[in-house]
């Protein structure tokens, strides 16, 4: 699952957002999310804003970095962020958001998109 998110940016520690950060969605949970991120330098602690649309409906998540791996194939970072104070409406909505994402652009069995329905 890729995903192109309407924003990303830094939180310092005021809680005031700072610069956008250029990078992709690679995976995402109902606990977090994997980036791939093209610049900027993040480290384990930052924190995050995320904005995104996920099967029409949007999010607005904030989290903090938990893992960062150098060197990734397009030579960016993959980084892991934790999602922050993610309550269970939020969570059921992020996965359900997830669940007809994958339904309607990866290619599935007919047990698989039947499980989906």
């Amino acid at each position: 699952m890729s995903i192109a998110p309407d924003s990303i940016r830094r939180i310092d520690a005021r809680g005031h957002l700072l610069g956008a950060i250029d990078a992709r969605i690679a995976q995402i949970s109902g606990g977090g999310a994997r980036l791939s991120v093209r610049t900027g330098r993040l480290l384990p602690g930052h924190r995050l804003a995320l904005e995104f649309v996920l099967a029409d409906e949007a999010f607005a998540l904030a989290g903090h970095v938990v893992r960062t791996d150098e060197g990734t194939e397009s030579g960016g970072v993959v980084i892991g962020v934790a999602f922050d104070e993610l309550d269970a409406n939020a969570r059921r909505r992020l996965v359900a958001a997830m669940n007809e994402h994958r339904r309607r652009h990866e290619p599935q069995s007919p047990r698989a998109a039947r499980r989906l329905r």
